[in-house]
């Protein structure tokens, strides 16, 4: 709390109940509950609060009860901005009247609805995509021109490409099991290694030197999609083989979705998929072999 404070951060808090169930209607509008989120804000001192105001991070099935009367309270008596999580799903009528009730910010994508997005391959791809979303477009105000719509996601893009590099020097990625011992593995019986990323190049290097180390990154040759067609195309692994100079059927490719998968399939190279939690219902028919990681001997189960 200190560190955020003297860089001048702010900090958000939440308590009560994070819940991914299928309805929500929230901790009653009660003097116990407004007493206890009062508490948790002075104690903590957080800038930014997140009531439980029966809103949940998950899908609903049904019109949930949202205590508005509760925000106005919280937002009157502790002078913090209150913040609403959960708003994926929450009519656009409804969130509108929530942002005139001293809400400052609203989070919007659950899970379930960012691994739907990542079926989009390329990250400014999938920001160009909310400009049909509904729910995004309820709340946010459209450019006037596609052009400006354009130059509005591409500064996202940049922005958002400086904060996971950022986030990367700080140590903040989470490495995938078996990940750096297969490369090792690979590495010392002589085998090429190479990453094929149609991503951002800066971005693809700063996770293969924070993964790898670098020394064993030093291993690796990079190839930069640099304009080729996105997943599920072939063209970034027909790049890839062009200039490793190998035959398709002398190349692994290893994936974590379908549509790298598809991309290596065109290409005619034999591909290993291990999936991700926001990929795992993907379908993956097509793969050599499909496990649930890559984690050392023993750990690894073969779907098939």
């Amino acid at each position: 709390m200190n560190k955020a404070r003297a860089r001048g951060a702010d900090i958000e808090g939440e308590f009560e109940r994070i819940g991914r169930a299928a309805v929500g209607h929230g901790t009653m509008d009660d003097d116990s509950a407004h007493d206890r989120a009062m508490g948790f804000i002075r104690r903590t001192g957080v800038t930014c609060f997140s009531p439980d105001v029966g809103t949940l991070h998950g899908d609903y099935t049904e019109p949930s009860t949202i205590h508005t009367r509760r925000i106005v309270r919280l937002a009157s008596a502790s002078g913090v901005p209150q913040v609403l999580h959960g708003a994926s799903g929450i009519p656009p009528k409804t969130l509108r009247e929530v942002l005139e009730l001293r809400v400052s910010k609203v989070n919007f994508w659950t899970v379930q609805q960012y691994a739907a997005t990542l079926r989009i391959s390329g990250g400014l791809e999938r920001l160009d995509s909310l400009r049909s979303d509904p729910t995004f477009r309820s709340v946010f105000p459209l450019s006037a021109t596609h052009d400006e719509w354009l130059r509005t996601i591409r500064a996202w893009h940049r922005r958002k490409t400086e904060i996971y590099i950022e986030l990367i020097h700080r140590g903040r990625l989470t490495v995938r099991p078996g990940v750096r011992r297969l490369a090792t593995e690979a590495a010392a019986g002589g085998r090429q290694l190479a990453v094929a990323s149609a991503g951002a190049e800066e971005s693809v290097r700063a996770v293969l030197v924070s993964v790898m180390g670098r020394v064993l990154s030093s291993r690796f040759t990079v190839i930069p999609g640099n304009g080729t067609a996105k997943k599920p195309a072939p063209d970034i692994y027909t790049c890839a083989v062009t200039e490793l100079g190998r035959h398709p059927k002398e190349c692994v490719v290893v994936e974590d979705n379908r549509n790298g998968l598809l991309a290596a399939e065109g290409a005619g190279i034999p591909c290993l998929v291990t999936p991700t939690a926001v990929s795992r219902d993907h379908f993956f028919d097509e793969a050599e072999l499909v496990m649930s990681s890559l984690g050392d001997p023993g750990g690894e189960q073969a779907r098939r």
